[in-house]
């Protein structure tokens, strides 16, 4: 059933509509290799809590922690670790100062966009 959820998640067409429930997605050491490329895939998972993307190539990235929390507002564990209240305020921070500079996308601000306080 893992591995079933992992291929679904990946496809170029995004999520099925029978996924929308997921609470959690392990993609750990899957090939997922772009946060602009799945984020707007996962942000279909309303009610996602937790999420594994570690041992894939995403996970490399600077800020990667950041990324998820700010644009998955649902999101309470990443790669089994709860977000910190630094990780929150660095995301709510990011995520103005972006929005300042109008460097946010549709789906930056779309339904899913993580609003901190």
């Amino acid at each position: 059933k893992q591995w079933y959820q992992r291929r679904v998640a990946i496809t170029a067409g995004g999520l099925s509509k029978s996924m929308v429930a997921l609470q959690y997605l392990n993609l750990r050491g899957t090939n997922v290799s772009s946060l602009k490329t799945e984020l707007p895939k996962l942000k279909q998972l309303p009610i996602l809590r937790g999420l594994v993307l570690k041992d894939s190539p995403v996970a490399r990235e600077d800020e990667y922690r950041i990324e998820v929390i700010m644009n998955l507002r649902n999101l309470e564990r990443l790669d089994k670790d709860v977000f910190t209240d630094e990780e929150k305020e660095e995301a709510q921070n990011l995520f103005r100062e972006r929005e300042e500079e109008g460097g946010l996308d549709d789906n930056s601000v779309a339904e899913g966009a993580v609003v901190l306080e």
